[in-house]
């Protein structure tokens, strides 16, 4: 009964986060000044990016193109699109699996696009704030 409660209240804080963090980016995005032709196009790339992987041989893993999307808003620097993107992006794989009668609960996906969205979140933050510190921090060659 505790484990039961431990999870739920960790799927339940994960979706928490990572819809404030969505919402906060969408909010945040700057829409009047955002690229959104640039947006639509990564966007529309993430419905049909589940459908292209790579299987590596002797890992049993499988790559999707989807992750290069998300990594690639990020690199021309639109942080908060990266956000929106990742979520697109599991609601994208989600459907596309399920299509493929993947058996996959539909409350999971709540869960899902949280995750997403706080690990991409995290992950641009942390390169936001502590990477700048460390590249100030070492010596000049």
């Amino acid at each position: 009964m505790r484990e039961k409660l431990a999870l739920t209240t960790f799927k339940f804080t994960i979706s928490l986060a990572g819809f404030a963090l969505l919402t906060y980016s969408l909010l945040s995005i700057g829409w009047a000044n955002a690229p959104l032709g640039v947006g639509l196009f990564l966007a529309l790339l993430l419905l049909i990016a589940p459908k292209f992987n790579i299987t590596l041989p002797h890992f049993g893993a499988t790559l999707s193109f989807s992750d290069a999307i998300i990594f690639l808003a990020f690199a021309m620097g639109m942080m908060e699109l990266a956000v929106i993107l990742a979520s697109i992006e599991v609601v994208s794989s989600f459907l596309h699996l399920r299509r493929k009668s993947v058996p996959i609960r539909w409350n999971m996906l709540p869960f899902n696009i949280g995750m997403a969205a706080t690990a991409t979140g995290v992950a641009l933050l942390v390169i936001d704030n502590v990477m700048p510190a460390l590249m100030d921090s070492q010596p000049d060659p």
